[in-house]
């Protein structure tokens, strides 16, 4: 009978315990690529989203550790185990850190985010990995080439050109090298 009452006793203190500590435990979410201190406008902008990313989801602490993304030390962290459970890597290495498991398919968390179509779905492509969602897009950048008009007028370039051979054609008509100097003109094909 005693070992029955020891034995009720423990499971009654074990199952309290547990949800005693499951009530007041919180998860730590580690986040690389937190601003610097240095950055003052970045970072205050960081604290303030963690501020509402915590008020928002009780029982939850945001570690932000201040580290840029580099491939070899984020592959030998994420070997070891002990990588961050959010980064901010280049989607570039989205195919390659996919393959290696290192990152979580985000396949049904995106489907059902309210703010997906508000990204065109060119930017979702740069975070996919064999068909599956890997990141979330935050911004884009486009290249854009410029060009000085003036010059182009003077060697008689009259439109901008349309394709990667017509601007090298361009570039010898509007070289400063005495060896293109000579051309007056750009052919009309180009």
């Amino acid at each position: 009978m005693k070992w029955k009452r020891f034995f009720i006793t423990g499971f009654a203190c074990v199952f309290f315990f547990s949800a005693y500590t499951s009530l007041f435990s919180e998860t730590l979410l580690t986040v690389w690529n937190m601003p610097p201190a240095a950055d003052s406008r970045q970072r205050m902008i960081w604290d303030e989203e963690v501020k509402g990313f915590e008020a928002n989801n009780p029982g939850i602490k945001v570690k932000g550790i201040s580290r840029e993304y580099k491939a070899q030390e984020f592959v030998s962290v994420m070997a070891s185990g002990k990588g961050p459970d959010v980064v901010r890597i280049p989607v570039s290495a989205i195919p390659v850190m996919s393959g290696y498991g290192f990152l979580y398919r985000l396949n049904e968390l995106s489907d059902s985010w309210k703010q997906k179509n508000s990204m065109p779905e060119i930017m979702w492509n740069g975070v996919k990995a064999q068909g599956d969602v890997y990141g979330i897009p935050y911004d884009s950048y486009f290249t854009t080439l410029f060009y000085r008009k003036d010059i182009f007028e003077k060697a008689g370039i009259t439109k901008p050109p349309d394709s990667w051979a017509e601007i090298i054609s361009c570039l010898l008509y509007t070289s400063p090298s005495p060896r293109d100097r000579t051309r007056s003109r750009m052919p009309s094909s180009a």
